[in-house]
């Protein structure tokens, strides 16, 4: 028994049918867009500082542009020093004195009492070029490591120098947590850890205090000798080596 459509009726559904299909890319595209639009609020907004706040701080803190050098003495000298990197504007050093009177380097100097309990550090920024520095009250001649960094201590002294390039006279510090930092030592921060190379060859972090006013090595003929210091990680507290901080300057 054949049967006649509604002609109406085949109609209205045939627009149904139609419709149907598209309204469903419609409502897809509508929330693809509000998420894209949502990312792109949170990079605007933020999501770029927080990404940020995810990488480890060394990927964050200014890196040194070379290894670092640690080198022990007994007197005045003039200490040698790597070749600067083209990019490198000053050498950055902290001079430890563990005993003696006078201090010195080409920037400054400390000079105290002879007392083997208290150390004394002298900190410098020393140039590289003779550009002038709007930020760096001090006018000092430009450092030509090949000749030599100058170190003017009492006879018999006992010192240790810690030396790194950097591209600026305050490169970048970065949080590790716990209230401590790392980087490389500035004119307006001193970095909980600084840089260094393990002996495995691993470029890290040191604890700057023990390498510097907390340290207590022996001292000996020819400098120091002091267990090795632990080197960390990037977050500050993964020891990835140790650091030899008893190496001797030969002169």
């Amino acid at each position: 028994m054949n049967q006649t459509i509604d002609p109406g009726f085949t109609a209205a559904l045939r627009r149904e049918l139609v419709a149907l299909p598209s309204a469903e890319p419609r409502r897809i595209r509508r929330r693809v867009a509000a998420i894209t639009a949502s990312v792109i609020g949170a990079v605007a907004l933020g999501g770029v500082t927080a990404v940020a706040g995810l990488r480890p701080a060394g990927e964050v803190a200014s890196p040194p542009l070379a290894p670092p050098v640690i080198l022990n003495g007994v007197g005045s000298a003039k200490v040698v020093l790597p070749d600067a990197p083209g990019n490198a504007v000053y050498l950055r050093v902290e001079l430890t004195c563990f005993d003696g009177i006078r201090c010195n380097t080409p920037g400054g100097g400390i000079e105290g009492p002879n007392v083997s309990t208290i150390n004394k550090v002298q900190r410098d920024a020393l140039p590289l070029t003779d550009a002038f520095d709007p930020h760096n009250p001090q006018d000092l001649a430009p450092l030509n490591p090949a000749a030599g960094l100058a170190i003017d201590v009492s006879p018999g002294t006992h010192w240790r120098l810690y030396a790194v390039y950097t591209d600026g006279l305050n490169p970048e510090p970065a949080s590790v947590g716990n209230g401590k930092t790392l980087g490389i030592p500035s004119n307006k921060t001193m970095p909980d850890l600084v840089p260094a190379i393990a002996t495995n060859g691993k470029s890290g972090w040191l604890d700057y205090h023990l390498l510097t006013e907390q340290a207590h090595p022996r001292l000996t003929p020819e400098g120091t000798n002091q267990a090795p210091i632990p080197v960390y990680g990037a977050d500050g507290t993964t020891v990835i080596g140790q650091a030899d901080v008893s190496q001797p300057y030969r002169r």
